[in-house]
């Protein structure tokens, strides 16, 4: 048998002998005690008392923002709604965080107006603190945002007349997404700025030739630039208004001349210095719009010559003027004179401005886009000069500069000097390049012709073409100086003298 099972049977057995003593079955029975009393039933317990609750904090239920991402300098409404358990009274308190948001009203409210910072995509968070009248508080926060930047987009741009003659309506229509208020800038020449606005007026230099032009538009943020065409024509009212007609002195005339000789129409004799000579003409005449024809004398004067050939008028330098003229818009009349002056001279004969050079100026000026006037001097600087008469900027070169200014389409200055260089300069003033192979000094002036080659002569007797950004193209001649400038006729074919006697067209 089990040890558990041989334990239960004594435990058993005992019990049952207990139970047997007990019994007292052979003795009397004993008297019966008296009956006990029953004993007093408690009181029945009370439950115990769990207290009254403590207190609950307020609940913040939702906490929103509308009008988010917000415009830069716009608003945005950010409301808080809360659930106090115990119905008490609610207080707020709004804040913001991040470079230039604000609270702009309803800071004590479950609605607050934020104000939004000036730029796109500036980020912040906004953050409420709710207090019950137990003094227990909830705080919430939310993310603030403006919206990103889109570019604006030029619908068109239109350039008209095709031909300018003496002004340019410049027109465009662009649109931007975000709402932003839109700036136009119109370049021209190179020259940034010159005119404003998606419908404005450019009056023009009134000197012939090309133009690029191009319009960049702008949200104050981000700009995108178009180009209307590759260039703009520029015609003149005066059939030749300066040294080699047009800013790329190409010397091309839209004349085609008489296939034969005639007869003098007429003869102008400038200052009589005897035995009825006039002083020596080494200035080139310029034709204004009304065929006045103006031409300077080696006697000091720039003289005005009716188109029946006598005098308009003569203007006095104080000393001889082999600069060639050149006419701007309204008829004013920019030459150069050997006392080292630069004179602007109304239609009428009356200085308007002069300026001084350190030298000489036999260099012929020509007019850029705005109206600035680029001369060389013999000082070794070329000088570019307000329409006013005051100094723009000038660039130094290593000698004399008696070559005549050129201008590209892009507006860059072309230049030669008797240093025996080339000079690309920018229209602000900076060197874009210079060209120094040539073997001597570089009194002819350049002519630009198609694709922006620069054509210019040399003592060193040859005839340069150069690349646009200032690398050889090839050269041309027989070892005999140049000093004369090129000219480009309509079929590229460049046409050019030598100091031998001869007369090349070149390929």
């Amino acid at each position: 048998m089990r040890r558990g099972s041989i334990a239960l049977v004594a435990i058993i057995t005992m019990f049952v002998l207990i139970l047997a003593g007990c019994s007292g079955n052979d003795g009397a029975r004993g008297a019966a005690g008296a009956a006990g009393t029953p004993g007093d039933t408690g009181a029945s317990g009370t439950p115990g008392d769990p207290g009254a609750p403590g207190p609950v904090m307020p609940v913040i239920q939702s906490l929103f923002v509308e009008g988010s991402p917000s415009a830069p300098d716009g608003t945005m409404t950010a409301t808080v709604i809360v659930q106090s358990a115990e119905g008490l009274a609610l207080t707020y308190e709004w804040s913001v965080l991040g470079a230039g948001w604000s609270v702009a009203s309803g800071g004590d409210t479950d609605t607050v107006t934020i104000a939004a910072p000036a730029n796109y995509s500036a980020s912040g968070t906004a953050s409420v603190m709710v207090t019950d009248a137990n003094g227990k508080s909830a705080v919430g926060t939310i993310a603030l945002a403006t919206q990103g930047n889109t570019a604006p987009v030029i619908q068109s741009i239109s350039i008209y007349p095709p031909l300018v003659l003496t002004s340019a309506n410049l027109v465009a229509s662009a649109f931007d997404q975000n709402g932003d208020p839109l700036t136009y800038s119109w370049t021209i020449g190179g020259i940034t700025d010159i005119a404003t606005g998606s419908n404005t007026t450019w009056v023009s230099p009134g000197i012939p030739g090309y133009y690029n032009i191009s319009l960049s538009v702008s949200d104050n943020t981000t700009s995108v630039s178009g180009n209307s065409f590759t260039y703009m024509s520029i015609g003149s009212q005066s059939p030749w208004p300066r040294f080699r007609r047009g800013i790329q002195g190409t010397g091309q005339s839209p004349v085609i001349g008489s296939a034969t000789g005639e007869d003098s129409k007429w003869e102008f004799l400038t200052f009589d210095v005897g035995d009825g000579h006039g002083g020596p003409i080494n200035s080139s005449p310029a034709i204004g719009p009304d065929g006045t024809v103006y031409v300077g004398s080696d006697d000091g004067y720039l003289y005005a010559i009716n188109p029946d050939g006598t005098e308009k008028w003569s203007f006095e330098t104080g000393d001889s003027v082999t600069s060639s003229p050149a006419i701007g818009a309204g008829g004013t009349v920019y030459v150069g004179s050997g006392n080292g002056s630069l004179y602007a001279i109304d239609p009428d004969g009356t200085e308007k401005w002069s300026f001084e050079t350190g030298d000489s100026v036999t260099s012929s000026p020509a007019i850029g886009a705005d109206g600035t006037v680029y001369v060389g001097s013999n000082d070794g600087f070329l000088y570019a000069i307000n329409p006013d008469g005051t100094k723009k900027w000038s660039v130094e070169t290593g000698d004399y500069v008696t070559s005549s200014p050129a201008i590209g389409a892009d507006g860059t200055i072309y230049v030669g000097s008797n240093d025996g260089f080339l000079y690309a300069i920018n229209p602000d003033g900076t060197k874009k390049w210079s060209y120094e192979e040539t073997g001597g000094p570089v009194t002819s002036s350049p002519a630009i012709g198609a694709g922006g080659t620069v054509y210019v002569g040399s003592y060193d007797g040859y005839l340069y073409a150069i690349n646009s950004d200032g690398s050889y193209k090839w050269s041309f001649g027989y070892e005999d100086p140049i000093y004369s400038s090129p000219a480009i006729g309509a079929d590229g074919t460049i046409y050019v003298g030598d100091n031998y006697g001869y007369l090349y067209a070149i390929e």
